[in-house]
């Protein structure tokens, strides 16, 4: 890399639930896309613990030095898989384990190193209260706050049988490359049209719809 040239600098939120491998995963692949990246690994620990608890110094420190052996190992066990063969020596990770709300440590870690991504979970750990909790409002805030792009990464979602595809659609779709849609069951209720640009208004044979 050139002394003039900039590395793509991604920030992420860890939060080290079950879905943090996920979030990681979708870094990965964005970090993928770069010559140079730099992945920043933010894990928050939350001092704020209600007005009837005041953890010590030392509770705090614990936890944090928790917090900095599983950020390590799980960004160890999912970049090891995850980096290409041919750009351990071209990417860059760095590990930040702070205190405070996750949703301003994040935007204010995007700012310190002026990042070009800032990727976030829908879900998080709160590791004061050692417990799942919901954590919408972290990504809602990032994306108004951050000065640039953000990626936000959703769970996985179970499927039951009502959520599965009519295999007649998703035939008809892969034998006309996305230009119909839906099977002639489904058509009628379906509102809406496709567009292809192959052959449209960039080429010779006019729109198609």
């Amino acid at each position: 890399m050139s002394e003039t040239s900039r590395r793509f600098q991604i920030v992420v939120g860890v939060d080290l639930s079950e879905y943090a491998p996920t979030v990681l995963l979708h870094a990965a692949d964005q970090a993928a896309r770069h010559d140079h990246p730099t992945l920043h690994l933010l894990t928050a620990v939350s001092d704020d613990h209600g007005v009837w608890r005041h953890p010590t110094e030392a509770a705090l420190a614990e936890v944090e030095a928790d917090a900095r052996t599983k950020l390590f190992g799980l960004a160890q066990r999912v970049l090891e898989d995850a980096m290409p063969d041919d750009a351990k020596d071209r990417w860059a990770v760095r590990l930040y384990v702070r205190r405070g709300r996750p949703d301003e440590q994040l935007v204010d870690l995007a700012a310190e190193v002026e990042a070009d991504l800032l990727v976030v979970g829908r879900f998080g750990h709160s590791h004061g209260r050692r417990r799942l909790r919901r954590v919408g409002s972290v990504a809602d805030t990032v994306v108004v706050a951050a000065d640039c792009p953000v990626l936000v990464v959703h769970p996985p979602r179970e499927r039951g049988s009502q959520d599965a595809q009519c295999p007649d659609c998703v035939k008809i779709r892969r034998d006309t490359a996305g230009e119909t849609w839906f099977c002639s069951r489904h058509h009628g209720d379906r509102v809406g049209h496709t567009m292809s640009l192959i052959g449209g208004p960039l080429g010779r044979g006019g729109t198609m719809w």
